[in-house]
């Protein structure tokens, strides 16, 4: 994954990791508090975009922040390494449903699954499309 990433790290605009669950949306940096990519703004202005894309499906609410501000600093994620080594404007770990309080969110409702497929496809959508000429 990694030669095939810095492959194409001159054209590399955005990177995504899918994880299960609590319906956050991860932006860099995971590893320490107030520590962040000079473009965290637009980073987390992009962020919005998609989030709010999920709402339009009727989809759940999503957090948005890096670890250390809504969670607790956790080194090691791919999105770190996405946007501080091979250079993705946009990277993102996004932890899909369901939210933080399920009893076991590893083990997803099958009634859930088609409809957080379309939300999220909606919130790819939108963030292609937020920094798209």
């Amino acid at each position: 994954m990694k030669n095939a990433i810095l492959a194409i790290r001159s054209r590399l605009r955005m990177y995504l990791s899918f994880h299960s669950y609590s319906q956050l949306w991860l932006t860099p940096y995971g590893y320490a508090r107030d520590t962040y990519p000079v473009n965290d703004n637009e980073i987390r202005r992009v962020a919005g975009i998609g989030k709010a894309a999920i709402r339009r499906e009727n989809g759940p609410s999503f957090e948005i922040g890096s670890p250390p501000d809504i969670l607790y600093a956790a080194s090691g994620g791919s999105y770190d390494w996405a946007r501080g080594v091979a250079g993705a404007e946009y990277s993102y770990t996004l932890e899909l449903r369901p939210d933080g309080n399920s009893r076991n969110g590893f083990v997803l409702d099958k009634s859930y699954i088609d409809r957080s497929g379309r939300e999220i496809y909606a919130a790819v959508k939108a963030t292609v499309r937020a920094f798209s000429p």
